[in-house]
């Protein structure tokens, strides 16, 4: 019960105290509990997904910055192609939390395959 009153709390999700554990707004939890929410359901919430995009896309972006400042050219030309994939990921991602329950699962799958 503590080990997972502990994980919960380094999720953000639960704040212990002397008195208890109270739980936390989703809106104050960590990046890391974002995984788990969008699996919670077969169709994630498109509202929670866009979140996550625009979560993930500023962290990317500021990741990529260093990256092409400190890259060789043979890994620019990785960092290219690494680029286009995840451009198609984010645009799948996208659509598919958007079409519904009945394609969630092929859009899983095109985004493991890429």
């Amino acid at each position: 019960m503590r080990e997972a009153l502990s994980q919960l709390e380094q999720l953000g999700l639960i704040r212990t105290q002397p008195s208890g554990a109270r739980v936390q707004s989703v809106n104050v939890a960590s990046l890391a509990v974002l995984g788990p929410l969008l699996a919670l359901d077969d169709h994630p919430d498109p509202l929670l997904v866009d979140q996550f995009l625009q979560t993930f896309g500023v962290l990317a972006a500021l990741t990529a910055k260093s990256a092409v400042n400190a890259a060789s050219p043979e890994q620019l030309i990785q960092l290219e192609k690494l680029v286009v994939v995840v451009k198609y990921k984010w645009i799948i991602l996208r659509v598919c939390s958007r079409i519904g329950k009945n394609c969630w699962k092929l859009c899983q799958l095109s985004l493991t395959t890429l």
